[in-house]
């Protein structure tokens, strides 16, 4: 199985061991996709750049995962990499494709069918229950009837854009939150899995964005869910078998 993962955080090194976590428990070739429109990427040689071979294939990679980003406040059409990273999208879907967005990515990849953003002047942040509306589905099998995970975002799916889009066929809503709304999309084919929520979050980096903001001047609350005398202690069981039991769909086909 081969990987591509599209890591727009703004640490991207000390992200990799969060965001691979989520791909346990299988083999993969793992690349780094670099956006050449992206100003100040990493250069690190513990996360080698891999420039997409081409725009017009991507065939070489069974998975893309697009991370979150902290641009959520933006328009996507001002977002310096928008139309690079919309290329790369829009190939991998017509080419089959998986594709998993975390946060942003998740945003980046819904505004391609149609599933806009809300931008909120508050910051949703700290650990949130979802709500699981079809535990027999073979996707959420595992998951808690309510699971918990955590989110850090000024932007959220719009919620009737979401509920018409799951109306009308051809994707599922697996996450809800009366809040925030939509946390967890999968498309019916299972081509694309969409989380608002950062489940490969560790207990402590709530806490460093936390100190994070606070340092630079903004108004963000202590994240909800944890507490201020024990704060990287998750009220949550951090489950992700919605993951494992995607990245099996993979497997198996790949093997077939």
């Amino acid at each position: 199985m081969h990987i591509g993962i599209i890591n727009l955080m703004p640490d991207p090194e000390l992200y990799i061991n969060e965001i691979t976590s989520l791909l346990k428990g299988y083999s993969y070739d793992l690349s780094w996709i670099h956006l050449s429109d992206k100003k100040n990427g990493h250069q690190s040689a513990q996360v080698p750049d891999f420039h997409y071979p081409t725009l017009q294939q991507a065939k070489p990679f069974d998975l893309i995962v697009v991370t979150g980003a902290p641009v959520e406040k933006l328009r996507f059409e001002d977002v310096e990499y928008w139309q690079e990273l919309c290329a790369i999208l829009h190939d991998a879907i017509s080419n089959g494709t998986r594709l998993l967005g975390v946060c942003w990515g998740a945003m980046a990849v819904a505004k391609l069918y149609g599933l806009d953003k809300q931008v909120s002047t508050n910051k949703a942040f700290g650990v949130y229950g979802f709500s699981n509306p079809q535990p027999s589905l073979p996707l959420m099998e595992g998951m808690e009837e309510t699971f918990h995970w955590p989110v850090s975002t000024y932007a959220t799916f719009n919620t009737q854009q979401a509920d018409a889009l799951i109306s009308s066929g051809g994707w599922l809503g697996i996450g809800k939150h009366p809040d925030i709304g939509y946390g967890l999309l999968c498309s019916t084919n299972q081509q694309i899995l969409l989380s608002l929520g950062h489940p490969e979050y560790s207990p402590q980096r709530l806490l460093n964005e936390y100190l994070r903001d606070s340092a630079q001047g903004l108004n963000t609350a202590f994240p909800s869910g944890l507490t201020e005398d024990d704060p990287v202690t998750f009220r949550h069981a951090k489950n992700t078998c919605v993951f494992s039991n995607w990245l099996y769909g993979i497997y198996i086909n790949n093997k077939d």
